[in-house]
Order: structure tokens, then C-alpha cells, then sequence
């Protein structure tokens, strides 16, 4: 990648900040309309203003992971975790990421 004097230099990106509306959110988290992207708050909790527990990044890679496992036990564990059964979503390899960011629901 070149500079801003124009010297090409080795880069090492990292995905820092996605920022998306909420389509896109749930696209990039893999969870399904009328749910929060984030935590694990039923959609009849959606806009009420108590927090609640963050969804768990552990389990989301768990569950991806089981791609290679038969497909009936990849889409219980994705079932299990709320998420898609999508295979290779975009930032599954991406160090220092976790898309499920703590906070609140609204």
C-alpha cells in the first residue's frame, strides 16, 4: 500500500469498526430479523431499555466450526446459538474480532 509520499509499504490491516444499519447488522452477525444483533434479549424485549447479556462470541465460532462436521449437527448447533447456518461468513477469520459487542440492546 503506498503513503502519502507515495513509498509502498507491507500492511497488515485489521477490521476495527463496521458500521452498518440494522439490516446490515443482522446480515454480518448471521442472527435473523427481529432480533438483536448483540445480545440475547427475546424479540418482544427489543427497545426496552434494560440491558441484557451479550451474545456469546465463543459459542458463535463453536457453531460455525461444526461447517466441516455433517450438516444436520452444524444447523442444530447454529439453531442452538440463534445464529444462520451460514458456511464462511466474511469476518470468521479475521483475528481480534468479535461482531456479538457488549452493550446495550436499543
Amino acid at each position: 500500500m503506498a503513503d502519502g509520499n507515495g513509498t509502498v509499504r507491507r500492511v497488515h490491516p485489521l477490521l476495527a469498526v463496521y458500521v452498518g444499519d440494522y439490516p446490515e447488522q443482522v446480515l454480518v452477525t448471521c442472527t435473523k430479523s427481529g432480533e438483536c444483533p448483540k445480545c440475547n434479549i427475546s424479540h418482544e424485549g427489543l427497545g426496552e431499555a434494560e440491558p441484557s447479556e451479550a451474545r456469546d462470541i465463543n459459542g458463535v465460532h463453536n457453531a460455525l466450526s461444526k461447517v466441516s462436521d455433517n450438516y444436520k449437527e452444524f444447523k442444530t448447533a447454529c439453531k442452538k446459538t440463534r445464529i444462520k447456518p451460514i458456511a464462511q461468513p466474511f469476518w470468521g477469520q479475521l483475528p481480534f474480532l468479535d461482531i456479538c459487542i457488549p452493550g446495550h440492546h436499543t
